[in-house]
């Protein structure tokens, strides 16, 4: 009997040291922000599937906050889930005139005209007819949005929770527009809408040829070994080896 107090007693002490930790309370407050108080959010999905994905969420900070190196567990996670969301935040922006509340639209590469071409999209890209074959087959435009949506929520969702996380680390840039998370998420989807426009046989919407623009997407993506070689800065890391790259090819000669 006594044995089992003790262990009692162990539990609580060790769930308390937990709850007492930084990153476990910027955990709570990231998924109540962007999951479970978020109505606009969750607003389509089940009262079990919000109560799940919340648990598992919070699992996940749990397991960073425990990491040998909880800022690097936490860069990874965000580079995962900044991946899947751009996948599907290009597909969800509306073209002009309509609002971009994301105010993505018009950053390069980024021009919210995949929207209107899902259902092509969805037969010609790889990444997303594998994503769609969880599905019934897609017989028109409407079958293929309502899971992109409803994944793009889901993943927009969790990818903030880990951007929050961030603060509880000091991997962020206090100085105000100097944070790299905007710049890398949307140099995510850059590189994203330029894979899709490949697969749509569209015009490049980055700067140049079509050569060009193919490897100009190949060193736009680099920004993700900025951000897990660990810099400090990422997005600065990141802008010094464009401009090394940019520099190369003014010097290569004319062939």
């Amino acid at each position: 009997m006594l044995s089992r107090l003790f262990e009692k007693v162990r539990t609580s002490i060790a769930i308390y040291r937990l709850n007492e930790m930084p990153s476990i309370q910027y955990g709570r407050r990231a998924i109540d922000t962007y999951w479970t108080g978020n109505r606009e959010i969750i607003k389509d999905f089940s009262e079990h599937m919000v109560k799940r994905q919340a648990e598992k969420m919070m699992e996940e900070v749990i397991r960073v906050a425990n990491a040998p190196d909880p800022r690097m567990a936490n860069r990874e996670n965000l580079t995962n889930w900044i991946l899947e969301c751009a996948q599907f935040q290009v597909l969800v922006i509306d073209p002009p005139p309509a609002e971009d509340p994301t105010g993505l639209r018009g950053q390069p590469g980024i021009t919210g005209e995949l929207k209107a071409r899902l259902f092509e999209l969805a037969q010609k890209d790889k990444t997303l007819r594998e994503f769609m074959h969880s599905f019934d087959t897609p017989k028109d435009w409407d079958d293929v949005w309502d899971p992109v949506l409803m994944r793009y929520r889901m993943a927009f969702s969790w990818t903030h929770i880990f951007h929050m996380l961030r603060f509880a680390f000091d991997d962020v840039n206090h100085a105000e527009g100097k944070d790299w998370f905007k710049p890398y998420f949307a140099t995510m989807c850059a590189w994203q809408e330029h894979q899709y426009r490949c697969s749509l046989g569209m015009p490049p919407s980055l700067d140049g040829s079509k050569t060009d623009a193919d490897l100009r997407s190949i060193a736009i993506s680099s920004f993700v070994n900025c951000v897990m070689e660990g810099a400090r800065y990422p997005d600065l890391e990141w802008k010094e080896r464009m401009q090394m790259v940019e520099r190369d090819d003014e010097d290569m000669p004319n062939l």
